[in-house]
């Protein structure tokens, strides 16, 4: 039960913030209202009333400090609360989306030129005027943990949490930043392997055939979507026509 109030506060904390903000709002609108009707000698003989009113109260004592409160808040400053990332679907009330202006990019579409209207940063294409768009890739490490966001998010990780590049999520003996830099390592070799493929200038559907693969399959390995082997690296290797040494130690 404890979970799930966490797991609620995480994922709507922009509407409880503004629910919040409006309730306190409304109390000041109120107070201001009800004070209207007072003149400045009566609000300030009311106010001496009330004083007075407490100074006579019995005083009880100061209540014994809650030592469990205090552990809470200890904890809670080495490993503060993460907020959840904004769902980019389900947007967000007070994060709102990343946007740029529409440009039109791809010179050779005579068909659809750049609107110049604010859309989505990832969108290939305007959504309001068609034209194709320069998609740029940035990496972001919200905990600043080497991990970027995207890669954590499409292993089970928590962007916001530094802590979880050390673990071993699925106990395969290698941390997750180990396992990262490997990913990263393939991807630097699909990189290379791309580079040759336009240099010789040859299509992924002809890249393919070489290797007895379907064009998809060049496609996600070239864009990272398909973890590659080293088999399958010698493989495309070979068959682009390049040689390498393999060296141990």
């Amino acid at each position: 039960m404890v979970a799930s109030k966490e797991n609620f506060l995480k994922a709507h904390w922009d509407w409880l913030v503004a629910i919040a903000g409006l309730a306190a709002l409304c109390l000041a609108g109120f107070y201001l209202f009800s004070s209207l009707g007072q003149s400045p000698e009566d609000a300030a003989a009311a106010c001496s009333s009330w004083m007075d009113s407490e100074l006579k109260k019995p005083h009880k004592g100061v209540d014994a400090v809650d030592l469990k409160v205090l552990a809470k808040a200890a904890g809670q400053l080495k490993a503060p609360p993460a907020l959840r990332e904004v769902d980019a679907k389900k947007k967000s009330f007070l994060a709102s989306e990343r946007r740029v202006f529409c440009q039109n990019g791809d010179e050779t579409d005579k068909k659809n030129k750049g609107c110049g209207k604010p859309i989505h940063a990832d969108a290939e294409r305007c959504p309001l005027c068609g034209a194709k768009q320069h998609v740029v890739k940035v990496e972001v490490d919200s905990d600043n943990d080497g991990l970027p966001n995207d890669w954590e998010k499409k292993y089970g990780l928590n962007p916001n949490d530094p802590a979880d590049a050390d673990l071993d999520k699925d106990g395969d003996g290698f941390t997750n930043r180990e396992e990262f830099e490997a990913k990263a390592q393939a991807w630097y070799y699909a990189e290379i392997l791309r580079d040759e493929r336009k240099r010789q200038k040859l299509t992924q559907q002809q890249l393919g055939e070489r290797i007895g693969k379907k064009r998809e399959y060049i496609s996600s390995l070239e864009h990272g979507q398909t973890d590659m082997q080293l088999s399958t690296f010698m493989l495309i290797a070979n068959a682009l026509g390049l040689r390498f040494s393999l060296v141990v130690g």
